[in-house]
């Protein structure tokens, strides 16, 4: 993931005089960041264990009448410092300094009140349906995760009215008050303690988790706890001392070891899943993970969508609703966190704006709670997509996580511009864009923004070719809502850029079959689910395989979206990898990769051995082989 990490933040000192409170003086801190030395009149009397956590040291024989405390806070990087730095907070200081006259009573571990049974996740013994929404701890305002009673009040009322019934605190631990506070207002909680994808291979983290599961210890509403979250780095040992030593000081706890997806957790009481799918993918997703589940499945992050900056909001709210009445009809004991209670800079999928203000109403969400509705329907395939075929311009697959859909052309009537907005996602959604459209007239875009970086895609363009007018679009047109779409088109009086003859001489992989065990084979395209009826859904490994007749001569194999990992064997001998074979991160599905290729003419196989593990399909392609790849079409 792309990040905003800011360099070290400056150390800061904490200063306050004090009077001896009595026979015995101890001093809390709820919190300080990240290094901290605790000094009463200049002698170090303790230091913090984590930077999540409350530290008490015993002040008393170093105490006078009248004396000074003294903490001392430094940044510094490590691994228990969760996601907060990638989205641009680093932070030093101190919450919620006390003197005491003891040290504070310790706290049972509380009655648990979630349990497992088979694929049923129970709380108080039955079954129950999580309704969460993302944490990550973010308070630009503030410049740290430490908000006040007022906040967090405020945040549980918002996220209730809108039908959550948890939240998940994702990579950070935030300051007990907001645990008190959950619990007296019955908001569940999910804590997944703050590691990302820093090695957890050590047992020397060990005295910090211990710090993090004493400190949850006491809340009952705690129903959820992840060790890590996406992270490749987790040594199977350690996973399983830490679950271990979990159970030991809450017993009964429900927890795994590591948040994401299937294949990279290792010991646990349920499953994490976090699809990021497109409404197009996510009528397939439920289908295919039913007959893996051995627990239960919480989907730790999900149903992402963006909104433009100044709205409106209401078609990523019909995007969520369609994605969690889905996921009811499919996988009705599932539990889902909604990604994400706040926009961050680029990020505009939040409940709350970047300011702070809420983006949705209650009554907006009405529809949302204990019992919910079938979904809309999606409209099967009843033509053709725009996509790899010989002839057709060219059109990478894109994930559509925005909703933020602009129209150049005044001449499009408003009833039109109400179609396109309404039913990108919908009826509309191919699930591609076009490229290489320079020279053209862009009549609608996509503006896909990132915490980094803003890519405009676009969708519908016109030109034309050797006085030919033409239009291009990456929507559907084999629906009510496409055929309206261009016969608006189609029907304006334009007069377009004219970009010469349009040539096309790659060869286009075509005629796939699919094997999920090498045995059994099915015929798929290289294209979308909705060109496959979902049949190239799959979790872990697939093989695809095709023959091609090749020219002879030095081309380029261009494979893009196709992953998350490949392997490629032409003529059954290993000819290109990429992506992880083990890992999760840096998959190869969103990046197109070129490998120069030199044939005898005549007739090739060629074998791409893939693992998925997002949902997406491991082949969507377009695969093909050019001589030249600036040309415009296939």
């Amino acid at each position: 993931m792309a990040t905003l990490e800011p360099p070290l933040a400056p150390s800061t000192t904490y200063r306050v005089a004090f009077s001896c409170p009595g026979s015995e003086t101890w001093i809390r801190v709820g919190a300080a960041a990240s290094r901290a030395t605790i000094l009463v009149n200049g002698t170090i009397v303790g230091r913090n264990i984590t930077p999540w956590t409350p530290t008490e040291v015993n002040a008393t024989s170093v105490v006078r009448d009248h004396n000074e405390l003294v903490i001392e806070c430094a940044d510094e990087k490590r691994t228990t410092e969760g996601f907060l730095p990638t989205i641009g907070i680093r932070w030093t200081g101190v919450d919620d300094v006390r003197i005491l006259t003891s040290p504070t009573p310790l706290r049972l571990p509380a009655r648990q009140r979630s349990a497992v049974d088979g694929t049923k996740f129970l709380v108080d013994g039955k079954p129950y349906r999580v309704r969460g929404v993302l944490h990550w701890g973010y308070y630009p305002e503030l410049g740290n995760p430490w908000p006040d009673e007022r906040q967090i009040r405020s945040e549980i009322d918002y996220i209730r009215s809108l039908g959550f019934n948890l939240i998940k605190f994702c990579l950070w631990i935030p300051p007990q008050r907001y645990y008190d506070i959950c619990q007296e207002m019955g908001m569940f909680m999910w804590q997944e303690y703050p590691v990302w994808h820093a090695p957890l291979d050590a047992p020397e983290v060990l005295p910090e988790f211990d710090a993090f599961f004493r400190n949850d210890a006491p809340y009952e509403n705690i129903i959820l706890r992840t060790l890590t979250c996406e992270n490749d780095h987790v040594a199977p040992n350690v996973g399983r001392l830490l679950i271990d030593r979990c159970r030991q000081i809450i017993p009964g706890a429900v927890i795994l070891d590591n948040s994401g997806w299937l294949c990279n957790e290792h010991d646990g009481d349920f499953h994490d899943e976090h699809p990021y799918l497109n409404n197009m993918e996510w009528v397939h997703f439920g289908r295919r993970m039913a007959p893996r589940l051995s627990k239960p499945l919480m989907l730790g992050e999900t149903m992402y969508i963006t909104s433009p900056e100044h709205g409106p909001c209401d078609v990523a709210l019909d995007v969520r609703r369609f994605q969690i009445e889905t996921l009811a009809r499919e996988l009705p004991d599932a539990g889902y966190v909604h990604n994400v209670i706040r926009d961050v800079p680029g990020l505009n999928s939040g409940f709350y704006k970047l300011d702070g203000e809420p983006r949705y109403t209650a009554a907006q969400w009405a529809w949302h709670g204990d019992t919910i509705g079938p979904p809309r329907e999606m409209p099967p395939l009843s033509g053709t997509i725009i996509g790899p075929r010989k002839g057709q311009w060219k059109c990478p697959n894109h994930w559509w996580f925005s909703s933020n859909i602009r129209i150049h052309d005044p001449a499009i009537t408003e009833p039109i511009r109400e179609l396109i907005r309404r039913e990108a996602h919908f009826d509309l959604m191919s699930g591609r864009v076009l490229d290489n459209t320079h020279g053209t007239r862009v009549l609608v875009d996509l503006i896909a923004e990132t915490m980094d970086k803003c890519v405009i895609h676009p969708l519908v363009i016109e030109f034309a070719t050797q006085g030919q007018r033409r239009i291009v679009s990456a929507f559907r047109t084999d629906t009510d809502a496409g055929r309206r779409l261009m016969a608006a088109l189609e029907s304006r009086e334009s007069d377009p850029p004219e970009i010469g003859a349009l040539v096309g001489n790659s060869i286009v992989l075509d005629h796939w079959q699919m094997s999920v065990d090498g045995e059994a084979w099915i015929d798929v395209k290289c294209d979308t689910a909705l060109v496959n009826e979902g049949r190239n859904i799959f979790e872990g490994w697939a093989t695809f395989r095709t023959q091609f007749d090749y020219p002879g001569g030095e081309m380029t194999l261009r494979c893009e979206t196709v992953g998350d990992y490949f392997e490629c064997l032409i003529d059954g001998k290993s000819f290109a990898e990429a992506g992880p074979r083990d890992g999760t991160w840096d998959g190869t599905r969103d990046v197109p990769h070129d490998y120069p290729l030199s044939l005898a003419p005549g007739s090739h196989s060629i074998e791409f051995r893939v693992r998925d593990w997002r949902g997406g399909g491991g082949m969507i392609g377009p695969v093909y082989i050019a001589r030249d790849l600036s040309e415009r079409i296939f």
